[in-house]
This record gives C-alpha cells, sequence and structure tokens, in this order.
C-alpha cells in the first residue's frame, strides 16, 4: 500500500470517526482550547474551573461508546493538563491573597504608627505644659517669700513678737517650696535614670532553670542569666561581691554589660550595638543614650529594660528579677547582624570570668 492509499483510509477513518463521535470530538477540542488558553499566568481561571471541567469529562468517559485506547488517552492527557492548571490556579489564588493580607497589615501599621506618633506628641505637649506651670508657680512663691521678708524687715522695729511669728510661717511655707522642689528633682533623676539605663533590683523569686532544675550549686556571690531555656552561671572565685561585668561578650566585646551604683543594690546598664561598618548604632549607658537605630527605649519598670523594633515587637528585653538574676530574651546587633542569645535548649553554663555569655565572632572592622 502506497502513501496515497494510506492518506485515502486515514481520511476514511477520520470521517467515520467524526461520524460517530462528533459530539465528544467537540467536547474534546473544547477542553484542549480551554488549558492551551489558560498557559499564560495571567490566564489562569479561577480556582474550581477546571476541577470542573475535570468532571465533566469523567462523565464523557462514562457515556462514550465503544471506547478505544486511544479515546482514553486523550481523556486522560486532558484530564492531567486540567489538573495541572488547576494547581497553577491555587496557587496564584493563594499567593494573591498573601499580598493583599500582607498589604492590609502594612496599611493597619502605618495607621498604628500614626496613632502612637501623635499620642507621643499629646503627651510632650502636656509635659512641657506641666513644666511652664510648675515655673509658674515656683515664682509665684518667690515672690510672696519676697514680700513677706520685707514687710518681717518693715515690723522688725515695732515688735519682735510679730517679726518671729511671721518668720516661723514662713519657714513653714519655705519647706513646702523646697519639698515640692525636691519631688520635682526626685521625679527627674527617676525620668534621667530611667533613660540611661538603670535597674533596680526586682523582689521576686527566681525561676526554675537549667541549673536548679539539675540540682547545681553555686556560691553566694553567683549571678544567674535565664536566657529562654537556657542559664548562666557567673561568680567571682575569691568570693567578692561582684561590683560589674558582662551579661554578653561577643568577640571580646562587652555588647550587653552592667556596673553597680557605689553604696546600692543599683545597676547601671551598658548596651552596645554596632552596624557593619563597626559604628555606634545604639549605645545605652550610665553617662546617657545614643540611638542612630530606628530601635524604641521603653522602660515598663524599675527592674526592666525593653527594646522593640519599629513595628512594636520586643527586640531585646532585660529583666533584673532580683538582686542575683537576671532574665535575658531576644536578640542583639553585633557587626550589622542580627543574633540571638539564647543558643541550644536547658543548658546550664557556669564560670568564674567577667562574663556570664560568649558568643564567638569575628571582630568588626574598624574604620579610620
Amino acid at each position: 500500500m502506497d502513501f496515497k492509499e494510506q492518506g485515502a483510509l486515514w481520511a476514511a477513518t477520520m470521517r467515520l470517526e467524526w461520524a460517530k463521535y462528533w459530539f465528544y470530538l467537540i467536547c474534546q477540542l473544547a477542553c484542549f482550547v480551554f488549558a492551551i488558553y489558560s498557559i499564560p499566568y495571567s490566564h489562569s481561571p479561577w480556582p474550581g474551573i477546571a476541577v470542573a471541567v475535570i468532571a465533566v469529562l469523567a462523565a464523557l468517559m462514562s457515556v462514550h461508546p465503544e471506547m478505544k485506547p486511544r479515546h482514553k488517552f486523550i481523556y486522560f492527557l486532558l484530564m492531567a493538563a486540567l489538573l495541572a492548571i488547576e494547581f497553577r490556579a491555587m496557587r496564584k489564588d493563594r499567593h494573591e491573597a498573601a499580598l493583599a493580607e500582607a498589604k492590609l497589615q502594612n496599611d493597619q501599621d502605618s495607621r498604628l504608627e500614626r496613632m502612637l506618633e501623635g499620642e507621643k506628641q499629646a503627651t510632650h505637649q502636656m509635659l512641657i505644659g506641666e513644666q511652664g506651670e510648675t515655673r509658674a508657680l515656683i515664682e509665684q512663691e518667690n515672690k510672696k517669700f519676697d514680700a513677706v521678708l520685707k514687710q518681717d524687715q518693715r515690723e522688725f522695729a515695732s515688735t519682735l513678737n510679730a517679726l518671729l511669728q511671721t518668720h516661723s510661717q514662713d519657714n513653714q511655707h519655705f519647706e513646702g517650696v523646697l519639698e515640692r522642689e525636691e519631688n520635682l528633682f526626685r521625679q527627674q533623676q527617676d525620668l534621667s535614670e530611667q533613660i540611661s539605663g538603670r535597674l533596680i533590683s526586682g523582689d521576686q523569686p527566681t525561676p526554675l532553670n537549667a541549673c536548679s532544675n539539675k540540682g547545681k550549686t553555686f556560691p553566694p556571690n553567683a549571678i544567674t542569666t535565664i536566657a529562654g531555656d537556657n542559664a548562666f552561671v557567673n561568680f567571682n572565685p575569691s568570693g567578692a561581691p561582684i561590683t560589674g561585668g558582662a551579661i554578653l561578650t561577643i568577640g571580646n566585646r562587652r555588647v550587653i554589660g552592667f556596673d553597680v551604683v557605689p553604696a546600692t543594690t543599683n545597676l547601671a546598664l551598658s548596651i552596645d550595638f554596632r552596624d557593619v561598618n563597626n559604628r555606634v548604632l545604639l549605645r545605652v549607658d550610665k553617662n546617657g543614650v545614643v540611638n542612630r537605630s530606628p530601635l524604641i527605649l521603653l522602660h515598663p519598670g524599675k527592674s526592666r529594660f525593653l527594646i522593640q523594633d519599629e513595628y512594636g515587637n520586643d527586640f531585646l528585653d532585660i529583666n533584673y528579677i532580683n538582686s542575683r538574676t537576671f532574665g535575658v530574651t531576644g536578640q542583639v546587633v553585633y557587626c550589622g547582624r542580627t543574633i540571638p542569645i539564647a543558643v541550644g535548649r536547658d543548658n546550664c553554663m557556669a564560670s568564674g570570668g567577667s562574663s556570664v555569655i560568649e558568643i564567638t565572632e569575628p571582630a568588626c572592622p574598624r574604620q579610620p
């Protein structure tokens, strides 16, 4: 049989196939066109449409008369293509939903940040107003005091008793003014201590930790730092009280440390964050605060110092639980990299050195 005869036989077979299965062929052709149209990512149908078409094909297979292997192959091929289209449509739908949710979250964060900024400005204005009222009150009291003294001088020659009585009243009044000024000074001092990272020992019991759970004992002067599930114990081998040291060192640099305020159990906290060029990014010590980062410094209580990121999430939390226990959670910035404090789980480590937690990292490059 030559090529011409084969072509004629093939054409006759196709005509017979069309005459007998024209409806099913049209449905298969429609599904094929749908699959080709859905190839571009932008033409992906809604989730569920390709499954519906697969259901239609399955129904056609169930009623297809005298189904041959080639017919089954075409049905299965179309179903596989439609199944791949459905998977991609589901993935596209989830991706678009995730983008929409992220945009909504960003909008909510922006609104919250604007609201917090407004509250901050309102609080600042209120503090300025209160300071002005306090200064005006002090000036008014000083004027009254001067007037009373002048009148006392004029009346001194006439009656000494009246002068003594007036002077006693003036002393009482002056003591009230001094007491108010002392209260104002203490408030300003408390605010200064909060900004500079002063911590006062809490009175909470030491929580169960990796060292206490394992039944280990340490000298009375030992200081325990609880970082997540880990515990680090530092003590002076000579038995003397610890007057300062490092809570965390990285690459021979004290990143978190403390110094005991003389004649008290209070601590002056020190924090030193560096960027990738070894420049100071955030510094807190007894001299004050330097902050060139978007981090937010908070002092929720006299025994707690909290650093949050620009979205209000806790970044570093230091809690002076009691005179022998610190709680440290979060992360630090070293060489422009964020390094978590706690590594591992349920570890108990003790040392007689000056550093509680030591993380070995290469030194930052020092710029000229």
